[in-house]
């Protein structure tokens, strides 16, 4: 019954905990922020083997889904978990944040066996973002959708790389990239 609690039912004075909960969580109940909350404090800081077994175990609750052998670096920050399925094999390096935040459905799906450098950035507003198996972003990359992103399988994106998409465009192939014209 208290995860049905949602937080429209808060006090005029916890309206920044509503705010938190919001961009950090999406509509969730009590008993999910809860758990999300304890399960950061207890793991997300821990050093060494100790601090990947615990995450590699606890994380999943929070995830959309969780492949087997997936490994995750220290302070990895997660907003909208739910809508970020990652697969078998993948390492997710310290200090990455994976956002997920937008009112629809999409969200963050990470292909098999990939790599995420340290600090790298992937985050949807109402977007998608679909990384392929064996795939490898370096360390410091910044990945943004607001419609729809995909890396194709076993592609290597290179450290500090900013990668987008939003709009519509509209490019002819017979055309060199670099000589085309955006309308």
């Amino acid at each position: 019954m208290a995860n049905s609690f949602k937080f429209n039912k808060l006090r005029k004075e916890d309206i920044g905990l509503r705010k938190y909960i919001h961009i950090f969580l999406g509509e969730v109940g009590i008993g999910y922020f809860v758990k999300y909350e304890l399960i950061l404090l207890m793991c997300s800081w821990v050093p060494g083997v100790v601090g990947y077994y615990l995450r590699s175990k606890f994380y999943p609750f929070l995830l959309g889904s969780v492949g087997k052998g997936v490994v995750f670096g220290r302070n990895v920050t997660f907003r909208h978990p739910k809508k970020i399925d990652i697969r078998d094999g993948t390492i997710i390096d310290d200090g990455c944040v994976l956002d997920a935040k937008g009112g629809q459905d999409s969200g963050i799906s990470i292909g098999e066996n990939c790599y995420i450098g340290r600090n790298v950035i992937v985050y949807c507003k109402d977007g998608k973002i679909d990384v392929g198996s064996e795939s490898n972003i370096g360390h410091n990359c910044i990945l943004f959708s607001s419609n729809l992103l995909k890396i194709e399988e076993k592609v290597l994106i290179a450290a500090y790389s900013y990668i987008m998409s939003g709009g519509r465009y509209d490019f002819p192939v017979d055309k060199e990239f670099v000589y085309q014209d955006t309308y």
